[in-house]
């Protein structure tokens, strides 16, 4: 399930933790502990990257849904993520 990872499956970790972030104002302010996992694009990131394999998974004909490889996806997504979020926060500052 991990090698064949692409840039686009990246781009969508990326994009479900920006949108969970920033365009989701629904879940805002409700709950303070949701409210300081959504300021932070690591831990939403981790979130973001194991919803996507549980997605994934129930659209493969014979994939079996496996904690390890939903950690590992959370992970990953999670360093992904705010890897990417930084360097975009970074790229920002300079344009201003």
């Amino acid at each position: 399930m991990f090698p064949d990872l692409s840039l686009f499956e990246l781009l969508t970790l990326y994009g479900l933790t920006f949108g969970f972030m920033n365009k989701v104002p629904l879940i805002h302010n409700r709950i303070p502990l949701l409210d300081k996992m959504l300021k932070c694009s690591y831990c939403t990131g981790f979130h973001a990257g194991w919803i996507y394999y549980t997605m994934r998974v129930s659209y493969e004909v014979h994939a079996t849904w496996d904690w390890w490889h939903a950690l590992c996806w959370g992970m990953m997504s999670a360093a992904w993520c705010y890897v990417a979020d930084t360097a975009i926060q970074k790229i920002e500052d300079l344009g201003e």
